[in-house]
């Protein structure tokens, strides 16, 4: 019988450390990256979503900086569906140490996160163009924990309005694909809805 109790105290204080994201309690607070949602919202619409690699690389970085791990921050920038919870899970941690209120969650983030994706996958190109705002309505909504944390957190924060230098860059290389895409359909007649 004691067993038995010893074995179920271990779940309990196993279930009690998955709810309290067992990864971010004791941890430091992160300056996340935080893009205010107009900004995001049009990057995301000009980089056909790719902008999100860029987004989720900046953030594992800002978490790797204030908890100096040893994650891969690019992996997880490219692989985002596999680690998003986590992502999502720091941020409302942090900013519910704050007292931020939200009727939104970080599995209700998650589960948006990950439904558009797989239909973006799933789909024929024509319906996936629907589910685009699935993936990238999470994304949004993040920004608001997001600057609320860095406001409470990180003292002298100022929430940014305008581009990194990294969204500069990244703007340019889509330009120069869509030019690119523009000449190619323009001199050589090709049809853009293969």
């Amino acid at each position: 019988m004691k067993s038995y109790n010893h074995h179920n105290q271990a779940l309990d204080t196993q279930d009690k450390a998955y709810t309290d994201c067992e990864s971010c309690v004791d941890s430091p607070s992160a300056e996340y990256f935080y893009t205010p949602p107009l900004l995001m919202a049009f990057l995301l619409l000009f980089t056909l979503n790719t902008y999100q690699i860029y987004w989720f690389y900046k953030n594992w970085a800002a978490v790797k900086r204030a908890e100096k791990s040893n994650i891969s921050c690019l992996l997880r920038g490219i692989f985002p569906i596999f680690f998003c919870h986590w992502l999502f899970k720091r941020v409302y941690h942090s900013a519910h140490m704050h007292q931020y209120k939200s009727h939104l969650s970080a599995r209700f983030m998650t589960f948006l996160y990950v439904a558009g994706f797989l239909a973006l996958n799933a789909l024929d190109k024509v319906m996936a163009l629907l589910f685009i705002p699935l993936a990238s309505i999470s994304l949004l909504l993040i920004q608001a924990p997001i600057k609320f944390s860095n406001l409470h957190n990180i003292p002298g924060y100022q929430a940014r309005t305008g581009l990194t230098q990294g969204e500069v860059t990244y703007l340019v290389m889509f330009s120069v694909l869509w030019a690119g895409v523009g000449y190619v359909a323009y001199y050589y007649g090709l049809e853009l809805a293969d």
